[in-house]
């Protein structure tokens, strides 16, 4: 949906919009979280939305369809998925999010929340693998406490320039993904200097 239709809906319907359509991201909505966040933002500084209103809401329904996500996985631990949540739950994209778990741990959720794109397979996984929901939880909203208010900022700043939100969105998550990728680097080398040091 273009960006425009998606500012003009969220303006006609308000603030149950809002939260209603980030909490279906977390059930395959084809609108982008980050689309919506952005939005949002772009509604800040029309005077359509209110910062009190909108970073509460933004903030709940960002982290609960991060915790759909997760029950998904945490369900598949039990029993196997059928019909919908089969065809949106791809089984070979979950395996790609095992090295995420290997060299961050349950860190690795904070480090997708603040990665676009790799959000759902990781926060699924989260819960085939186990990870205690109180320790998800607690790493989700940490990401995005940063993650939410980024992104609303950034709509209010892009003021009238509504019809450049999806080229702002792409520079936006390209930043993201190599801040994330630079933090599991770090990672690594320092696990394999940990490592190293031990042997001595």
């Amino acid at each position: 949906m273009d960006p425009g239709r998606i500012a003009e809906l969220l303006s006609d319907w308000g603030y149950p919009a809002f939260l209603v359509l980030l909490c279906a991201t977390g059930v395959g909505s084809p609108l982008p979280e980050d689309l919506l966040l952005l939005s949002g933002g772009y509604l800040i500084s029309a005077g359509v939305f209110s910062w009190k209103a909108t970073l509460p809401l933004a903030i709940t329904g960002v982290v609960a369809s991060d915790l759909m996500l997760y029950g998904f996985g945490h369900r598949m631990r039990t029993q196997k998925l059928t019909g919908w949540a089969e065809r949106i739950i791809p089984m070979k994209r979950l395996q790609q999010s095992a090295p995420w778990f290997a060299k961050a741990g349950a860190a690795a959720v904070l480090l997708a929340r603040l990665v676009p794109g790799t959000r759902a397979i990781v926060f699924i996984s989260a819960g085939l693998q186990g990870i205690p929901p109180a320790l998800f939880i607690a790493f989700d909203v940490a990401g995005a406490l940063i993650w939410v208010p980024l992104l609303l900022w950034v709509g209010t700043a892009i003021g009238d320039e509504i019809g450049g939100l999806s080229t702002l969105l792409a520079g936006v998550s390209r930043a993201a993904f190599w801040l994330a990728l630079a933090a599991i680097l770090l990672l690594i080398a320092w696990r394999f200097w940990r490592t190293e040091e031990s042997k001595l």
